[in-house]
C-alpha cells in the first residue's frame, strides 16, 4: 500500500515537473527577449520571441541600438500581426521607449539593419 502511494506521488511529481518545464519554456511567458544582427553572412533582419504585455500595466518596453549603419525596428502583435510601434535608429545610437495599452503578446523585429544592431523588449 505504501509502495503504491509512493509510486503515485512520484508520478504526480514527474507530471508537475514536466508541466513546469513546459510553462517556463513557452515564449509567451518570457519577461524579456531580443535579437542582434551579426556580421555573419548577409543577415539584415532578426526577431525576438513573443512575450506577454505586462499584466497590470498593459505595456511593452523596447530598446534598440543602431549598430554600424543603423536599423529599422517594429513591435508586432502576435494575434493580428498589427505593428504597434516602429522607428529608425541611426548609427551608433540607442533609443528606448514604452508602448502602452497592450493586452496580447508581442515581439520586436529589426529589419534593413547592419551588423551590431540589436533590439530587446520586456514587460517589467
Amino acid at each position: 500500500m505504501a509502495s503504491n502511494l509512493r509510486k503515485k506521488g512520484l508520478a504526480a511529481a514527474a507530471v508537475a515537473g514536466v508541466a513546469a518545464s513546459v510553462m517556463v519554456g513557452t515564449p509567451a511567458l518570457a519577461i524579456s527577449d531580443g535579437c542582434s544582427l551579426t556580421s555573419v553572412g548577409s543577415l539584415t533582419s532578426c526577431q525576438s520571441l513573443y512575450i506577454n504585455a505586462n499584466y497590470s500595466g498593459h505595456f511593452i518596453d523596447w530598446r534598440v541600438c543602431g549598430g554600424t549603419l543603423g536599423t529599422n525596428w517594429r513591435v508586432r502583435d502576435y494575434t493580428g500581426g498589427v505593428v504597434v510601434g516602429s522607428g529608425i535608429v541611426n548609427t551608433a545610437q540607442c533609443k528606448s521607449g514604452r508602448i502602452n495599452g497592450l493586452y496580447s503578446i508581442y515581439r520586436i523585429e529589426l529589419y534593413a539593419g547592419t551588423p551590431g544592431a540589436s533590439g530587446t523588449i520586456d514587460n517589467v
